[in-house]
């Protein structure tokens, strides 16, 4: 593997790390507001999770802003797609 290899596959990274982070934040906050134990823990390990991946990120980030082609940091740091939002339907098997 060459440098550009490498340093393509750190964009790769940054990118699925924001995908993940995507899907991560918005449960974790959710489980947080929930009164059951249980979830209110779940949330804290999303928390604690979402923290681990961004320090991951921001050293891939790093190392991307040292290389001399700044366009792997460009691309590391253009948005990522975000999931839809899902939104119950009323009738069979959803909220009355």
């Amino acid at each position: 593997m060459n440098d550009a290899d490498l340093l393509h596959q750190s964009v790769q990274w940054v990118r699925s790390i924001d995908t993940v982070l995507g899907f991560i934040a918005p449960m974790a906050k959710q489980d947080l507001q929930d009164p059951d134990e249980d979830t209110k823990m779940r949330g804290h390990l999303g928390v604690l999770t979402g923290s681990y991946l961004k320090l991951i990120r921001d050293s891939l980030l790093e190392q991307l802003s040292a290389a001399e082609d700044k366009q792997y940091l460009r691309d590391a740091r253009k948005p990522v797609l975000k999931a839809p939002r899902l939104r119950v339907v009323q009738g069979e098997g959803g909220k009355q």
